[in-house]
């Protein structure tokens, strides 16, 4: 919808924007949705060490991103005033990555090979993810500002949410390439219990 009233000329998809209450209400189910299955991963879990990354999971999102969604998307919703701003509730969101990077810390320190799998893809992930951003940015340039100069202020907001949109799909394909390439046993190894999943359920 912003993208549209940048692109065309149009009042009328402006104004559309008060109907942003409805993504509000998208993230507050989101996250009360992702909040619910964490806890049901938590219960159903048998391990106590996948428990406790859960558990850090959960309580990183509740504090990082609950006093956002109750103290200011919530408010905004209902059409009350919020009593928190948006940068003063924003702010708890630095909750959120300390407690996962505390969760991968504890329990995955120690795992050497993890670590060198997921370098090795989040090294090639970048250098694909910041390819995507520059040839997005030079194709948006010679398809829009030729006949509007004046738009090129939107054109890194375009490539960024292209590059954006390829980030997990990129990811995924990286995985498997990676996985093939360096750590054949264990990719073997996670395919043969999937097929053999597959096969028992249908046996």
């Amino acid at each position: 919808m912003f993208a549209s009233s940048l692109l065309l000329p149009s009042v009328e998809i402006f104004r559309l924007t008060k109907y942003f209450v409805l993504f509000r209400l998208y993230s507050l189910a989101l996250c009360v949705a992702a909040v619910v299955i964490l806890i049901r991963s938590y219960r159903a879990s048998a391990s106590r060490e996948c428990r406790e990354q859960i558990k850090w999971v959960l309580l990183g999102l509740v504090t990082g991103l609950g006093p956002f969604m109750l103290l200011y998307q919530l408010p905004r919703v209902l059409g009350l005033s919020p009593p928190l701003g948006e940068e003063s509730a924003s702010a708890f969101f630095v909750l959120l990555p300390f407690a996962l990077a505390f969760t991968i810390l504890k329990y995955k320190l120690m795992d050497v090979d993890l670590i060198i799998n997921r370098s090795l893809v989040y090294s090639f992930l970048t250098m694909v993810t910041v390819g995507v951003y520059l040839l997005s940015i030079e194709g948006l340039k010679q398809l829009f500002t030729r006949s509007s100069p004046s738009g090129r202020g939107w054109v890194p907001v375009g490539a960024a949410v292209i590059a954006a949109v390829a980030f997990a799909p990129a990811r995924n394909r990286i995985q498997v390439l990676v996985d093939k390439a360096f750590f054949r046993r264990g990719y073997d190894f996670r395919r043969a219990v999937n097929d053999f999943s597959t096969a028992a359920a249908k046996a």
